[in-house]
């Protein structure tokens, strides 16, 4: 999205606050660093009508490498998934993301990831259970009480105690 078409997004709007949460970790493969924050925005559009946009947006920048401009070794953001949220006047809470997943055979589930207190609360058919974060090289690690979660960007693999793997996909995002 060019500057001109980002300013311009933000003509629907009266008002708008955003909330900010702790980043996470930084995410470093070949020379590119990325880190995902989770963002909250409540306001009021210019009809009138509050409204509530919730969900992690990723930066991005070049590290220190030969080669790299000054500008991309600045911070930008690469992707955005902030979507609708009902419950406008409900308290923010900028630590936690929720995301919703599919999987390819079937499975859905919900995943409440609490970055500030480093865990993922997952709602499975018949199970809600709660795991921390593991140190992930890259992308998301999650893992406890006989459950793995593993993803990078939309995709991600949930282990269930069993052994059983699930290739499953982020709707939200």
């Amino acid at each position: 999205m060019s500057e001109a078409d980002f300013a311009a997004s933000f003509a629907r709007y009266r008002s708008f606050k955003g909330e900010v949460g702790e980043p996470g970790r930084i995410d470093a493969g070949a020379g590119q660093r990325y880190i995902t924050v989770p963002v909250r925005v409540t306001g009021t559009l210019k009809n009138g009508d509050p409204f509530t946009l919730a969900g992690p947006i990723t930066l991005h920048r070049t590290g220190p490498i030969d080669g790299a401009t000054e500008h991309q070794r600045q911070w930008h953001i690469s992707a955005s998934a902030l979507k609708p949220r009902p419950g406008a006047a409900a308290p923010a809470t900028p630590d936690q993301v929720t995301a919703r997943f599919r999987c390819r055979d079937g499975l859905a589930f919900t995943a409440v990831f609490d970055n500030a207190a480093g865990t993922v609360a997952l709602a499975l058919p018949g199970a809600k259970v709660q795991i921390p974060a593991q140190r992930a090289a890259s992308g998301i690690w999650y893992e406890g009480s006989g459950y793995e979660l593993r993803g990078k960007g939309r995709d991600a693999t949930l282990t269930e105690p069993s052994g059983k793997q699930h290739a499953c996909r982020d709707l939200d995002n």
